[in-house]
C-alpha cells in the first residue's frame, strides 16, 4: 500500500471501454490496492454508489455527460477521462465545479492516473 495512504479506498470507474478498465485496474488496483468497481453506464454508477464507501468516480467522456456528473458534485471528487474531441465538455465540467480535474484518454500515464487519483483521495478538507 502506498505510503500514506488511508485504508481500502474505493473508486467507482464508469465506462463502456473494458480495455480502458482493465488498464486503470491493473495500475490503481493491482499496483496500489484501490479498489475499483467498474461500471459501464450512467445508470449503473447511480446504482453502485448508493451502496456508498466510495472516495472518488472516474468517469469516461463521452459515457457519462457533463450534466449526469452533477449527480456526484457534493459527495466525492470527480475525475474525468476523455478523448481529445470531449475535451471542451471536461474543461467545461472543471470550470462548473462538477470535476476536480480531467485526463486525456489518449497516452495516459500511470504516473498521471496515480497521481490524480491519489491527489482526489487523499485531499484533506475537500469540498466534497
Amino acid at each position: 500500500m502506498a505510503k500514506g495512504m488511508r485504508t481500502a479506498q474505493s473508486v467507482l470507474l464508469v465506462t463502456a471501454d473494458a480495455a480502458l478498465a482493465s488498464y486503470i485496474d491493473s495500475i490503481l488496483n493491482k499496483g496500489l490496492g484501490i479498489r475499483i468497481v467498474h461500471v459501464q453506464s450512467f445508470a449503473e454508477a447511480r446504482t453502485g454508489f448508493a451502496q456508498g464507501g466510495f472516495s472518488a468516480v472516474l468517469a469516461d467522456l463521452p459515457d457519462v455527460s457533463v450534466e449526469e456528473l452533477g449527480f456526484w458534485k457534493t459527495e466525492v471528487p470527480v475525475l474525468l477521462l476523455a478523448t481529445e474531441e470531449a475535451r471542451p465538455a471536461a474543461r467545461r465540467a472543471v470550470e462548473e465545479g462538477v470535476a476536480l480535474l480531467y485526463m486525456i484518454r489518449d497516452g495516459l500515464s500511470p504516473d498521471t492516473l496515480i497521481g490524480a487519483v491519489m491527489d482526489a483521495v487523499e485531499r484533506p478538507g475537500t469540498l466534497w
